[in-house]
């Protein structure tokens, strides 16, 4: 990325009196984003955009990282029970590769007889939603697990008279 002090114009360095205001602006490059800024190797506060008052000689340095990208895969359980899709604007698939802090949409549909029960990760297991329907922002790799349940058709009484005959 690159390093601006709005008041030295294009230099990223310079001398100037002391209480002097000065605005520091970091730009990541393509596929990257700003983490932090460091004065004489310390963490401080602050956006990409600072305000400093120049009060002794120090070195200011931010701090960049690549934007990670993370796979997402979902499946249905069982597999004849729904379907289970991730939603990307109107791009629907069962696995998508993203940039981390994208929002994506999971999706379960219940196939007849089933209900749908909830999203669980595939590993831990964990519980993440009881909606069929719901956002999620990508900030690591994870495999989602719509799960769904039969529907229990209720006993059907007999219509056979008692004695077997029919009428």
């Amino acid at each position: 990325g690159t390093v601006a002090v709005l008041e030295f114009g294009t230099n990223t360095s310079g001398t100037v009196d002391e209480g002097t205001m000065l605005t520091l602006v970091a730009t990541p490059k393509a596929n990257c984003k700003f983490v932090k800024w460091t004065c004489n190797d310390q963490d401080i506060d602050g956006g990409a955009t600072i305000t400093v008052t120049a009060d002794a000689n120090k070195a200011y340095k931010a701090v960049f990282a690549v934007i990670e990208h993370y796979s997402v895969n979902v499946t249905a359980n069982p597999t004849n029970g729904g379907t289970a899709i991730i939603w990307m604007g109107t791009d629907g698939s069962v696995g998508v590769n993203v940039q981390e802090g994208t929002t994506v949409t999971l999706q379960a549909t219940a196939n007849a007889g089933y209900n749908f029960v909830n999203w669980t990760h595939k590993v831990s297991g964990e519980v993440v939603s009881t909606e069929a329907t719901f956002d999620i922002t990508v900030n690591a790799a994870a495999d989602y697990v719509a799960n769904f349940e039969q529907v229990e058709l209720p006993e059907v009484p007999s219509t056979t008279p008692e004695d077997g005959k029919a009428y």
